[in-house]
Formats: C-alpha cells, sequence, structure tokens
C-alpha cells in the first residue's frame, strides 16, 4: 500500500467521522449513497442459502415490489441473455 494513499484515506477517515453532534458522515448530503442488492439469503428466519440463485432472485424482486423499496436501495441489474449481458 502506497503510504501517501494510506494517509489520505486515514485523515479522510477521521475527518468524515460521526459524531455525537452529527451522526452521519459530514459529507452525507453531497454524496451519491446506493445500495444494490443481487441476492437474498435470509427471509426472516428462513436461510435461503440453500435455493438456486433464480428462486433467491424472484424473492428479492418480490421483497422489493411488496414494499415499494427504491432509492438509494436498488436492484443491481440481471439477466439470462448474453447479447444484454455485454452491454
Amino acid at each position: 500500500m502506497h503510504v501517501t494513499g494510506w494517509l489520505t484515506r486515514a485523515r479522510y477517515r477521521r475527518e468524515h467521522r460521526p459524531t455525537r453532534e452529527f451522526p452521519f458522515p459530514r459529507d452525507r448530503d453531497s454524496a451519491n449513497l446506493r445500495a444494490s442488492a443481487f441476492g437474498l439469503v435470509h427471509q426472516g428466519d428462513t436461510d435461503l442459502t440453500g435455493w438456486p440463485y433464480r428462486r433467491r432472485r424472484a424473492a428479492l424482486e418480490a421483497l422489493f415490489a411488496e414494499h415499494g423499496l427504491d432509492a438509494p436501495l436498488t436492484l443491481c441489474p440481471s439477466t439470462t441473455d448474453p447479447a444484454v449481458a455485454a452491454q
């Protein structure tokens, strides 16, 4: 690891760490925070790790639809079409 890069990251973390007065990173309004979901491993008390990916993906899509989930949460695009995947 390059020392200058490490110092820059350490300085950034120190300057942007949450405090009691401001519990979120200071630049949260300027940051474009997103979370992408591509699979579901648990639903309630049910372990879905033994399910095939397509079944877990369908459960995840149903969860998003049922609860009206949207930004900053997004579903990672998924396709079985090689031409679409190549784009």
